[in-house]
């Protein structure tokens, strides 16, 4: 392995590291900048070591077959499309049903009659 290969695979870490810490704060009390920061992070990285391992297999530099290729790939893949569904959800993209609801207050109040019998 040389630096480049050792330099991409550390990025896919910091990567792959990066998602779930954005994962984290998404819906915490923490500045927007780290968040933003933390998925720019996580994109990067990510992209990195799928283009990187994607590349050497195309030409040749990479001994691992395609099966190999796909298990070594899959973590860091659902890692970036993890990453890019919480970014477009707090960056007010899309919305999804299920995100947030455990963070908003009840908004539904049952009042009872005084002579409900």
């Amino acid at each position: 392995m040389n630096l480049i290969d050792w330099i991409c695979e550390g990025a896919g870490l910091v990567g792959m590291a990066a998602a779930l810490v954005a994962c984290s704060l998404a819906y915490s009390v923490s500045p927007p900048l780290d968040f933003w920061v933390t998925v720019g992070l996580s994109l990067a990285g990510n992209l990195l070591y799928i283009v990187h391992v994607f590349a050497r297999r195309a030409t040749g530099n990479s001994a691992l077959t395609w099966r190999e290729l796909v298990l070594a790939t899959l973590v860091p893949i659902v890692a970036l499309l993890v990453t890019i569904v919480i970014a477009g959800e707090i960056g007010g993209l899309f919305h999804l049903p299920f995100a947030g609801s455990a963070n908003t207050p009840a908004k539904h109040v049952i009042t009872l009659s005084p002579n409900h019998d």
